[in-house]
């Protein structure tokens, strides 16, 4: 089994040999841990959600292959007997309450796991497990997902692929449109997934707040290309290389620059998150006082 999921060699065009062809990635080469949270970042049209739609071959390379465990994807995978790959990589779009169809909730959860071939008697208890995870109520159950707040949807949708029990799960802008409080609520979440069921994340975002507080892989795309790939802190500590792909630095990493022009001692490592970076003004203030 290998530990980790590996592109190479991989390029996509869209629309290959026809005059509207489109390159969208070109040699990627990419190892991903299994069992890491890693983060793509890019502007947009540099290639990311292009990359993640192959994990479970709902597109797939024009060259090159990408492997997970004993899958390779390549130009002439079938969709026979990919059923297995798409239950192991669950993918989350952008808006996926968008997606939502059934009649009622419990309906719209159960959809992945029947259609994956779950016995009916388990259905109900994975549906509930599901809806604990997202912290919605089980009286909800049996209301129709369009009946029910959009914050609310969203969980209904999340809840939906996590019912199948991914082991990886990839998320495409999943906290679009959320007020601070429903990202949070989304980016605990797939913490708290991560950490207690050992679950590899890969997360597409252009917030990089959110990808500096939780990632610890981060890899950089653009035009199609894979740039970088290094740790978050590796990443974020090098500002010329995020204005070179004009992406902007984590507001705690602008504030601790600051604090750093202006020659207040703060001796420890760049802050990935804002409550770091508090933790070293209060010990700041506590040296100072000694």
């Amino acid at each position: 089994m290998h530990k980790e999921i590996i592109f190479k060699n991989v390029d996509y065009y869209y629309q290959h040999d026809t005059p509207y062809e489109y390159k969208a990635l070109e040699n990627v080469n990419l190892n991903i841990p299994i069992g890491s949270f890693t983060s793509i970042i890019g502007k947009t049209g540099s290639g990311k959600s292009t990359l993640v739609q192959m994990l479970n071959a709902l597109i797939k390379p024009t060259n090159g292959s990408i492997e997970i465990d004993d899958f390779k994807i390549n130009s002439k995978t079938t969709n026979k007997n990919l059923k297995p790959l798409r239950k192991k990589v669950g993918l989350i779009f952008q808006f996926p309450e968008k997606q939502l169809f059934a009649d009622s909730v419990r309906e719209d959860i159960a959809f992945g796991p029947l259609n994956f071939g779950m016995d009916e008697s388990k259905i109900d208890s994975v549906v509930e497990e599901s809806l604990k995870l997202v912290q919605l109520p089980l009286s909800i159950m049996n209301k129709s997902p369009f009946e029910i707040s959009g914050g609310q949807m969203r969980r209904v949708a999340i809840a939906g692929v996590l019912a199948m029990k991914p082991e990886i799960l990839v998320l495409d802008e999943p906290t679009v449109g959320l007020d601070p409080k429903g990202q949070k609520f989304i980016m605990n979440l797939i913490h708290k997934l991560h950490v207690e069921q050992n679950m590899t994340i890969i997360l597409i975002s252009h917030q990089m707040d959110i990808v500096a507080s939780y990632s610890e892989n981060v890899v950089i795309m653009h035009n199609g290309k894979v740039v970088a790939f290094d740790t978050a802190q590796n990443i974020f500590s090098n500002e010329s290389l995020l204005n070179k792909y004009d992406l902007t630095l984590p507001s705690s990493i602008k504030f601790y620059n600051q604090l750093i022009a202006n020659q207040l001692p703060l001796n420890e490592s760049v802050p990935m998150h804002v409550n770091q970076l508090g933790d070293q003004i209060i010990k700041m203030f506590s040296r100072g006082r000694n």
